[in-house]
C-alpha cells in the first residue's frame, strides 16, 4: 500500500483502544461505503481498528502483531478524523435508484399485506410527499425500509 495514503482509524471504546465499540465500528463501516471503499477481508480478529488505503479505496481489519507497513506519525485517527479526510481527498459514491417511485406503489398495491400494514395511508403519503420517498429508491429493500419506519 502507498504509505502516503494509509491511514489507522479506531473504533475501541474511549479509553479502552482494546474493545471494540459496536457503534464506532458501524459508523466507520458505513462511512467508508458511503464513499465506495472496499472491505478487504483477511479475517477478523476482533481489533478495534482498520488499516485505510485511500488511494485504492480499501480497509483491512487490524490483527494483533501484523504490520501493514511503516508507522507514520504517533497515534492512530477515530473516525471523526477520518470523516475530515475523507471529505478533502475523496468523492462520495452517487446512489442511482433501484426502483421508480411508480414500481414502489405497485409493490405495496400488489405484495404488501393489507392487514398487518398501513398500506392505504402510505400509498397516500406517497401520493402527496413523493419527494420523501426518494431516499428509499436507492436502497436494496425499500419496502421493509418503508415498513420499518412506519411501525
Amino acid at each position: 500500500m502507498n504509505q502516503k495514503s494509509y491511514y489507522l482509524v479506531s473504533f475501541g471504546k474511549e479509553g479502552e483502544n482494546e474493545q471494540i465499540d459496536p457503534y464506532l465500528q458501524n459508523k466507520c463501516h458505513e462511512l467508508l461505503k458511503e464513499y465506495g471503499f472496499k472491505l478487504k477481508n483477511l479475517g477478523g480478529w476482533g481489533c478495534p481498528w482498520y488499516f485505510i488505503d485511500i488511494m485504492r479505496k480499501e480497509y483491512i481489519p487490524g490483527r494483533p502483531g501484523v504490520c501493514y507497513g511503516k508507522v507514520i506519525g504517533k497515534h492512530f485517527m477515530s473516525v471523526e478524523e477520518l470523516k475530515e479526510v475523507l471529505m478533502k481527498n475523496c468523492e462520495k459514491v452517487k446512489k442511482t435508484p433501484q426502483i421508480t417511485l411508480e414500481e414502489l406503489k405497485e409493490i405495496f398495491k400488489t405484495e404488501v399485506n393489507k392487514k398487518d400494514y398501513p398500506v392505504e395511508q402510505i400509498l397516500k403519503d406517497m401520493e402527496k410527499n413523493p419527494k420523501e420517498y426518494e431516499k428509499y429508491l436507492t436502497m436494496e429493500a425499500p419496502v421493509s425500509e418503508i415498513l420499518a419506519d412506519w411501525t
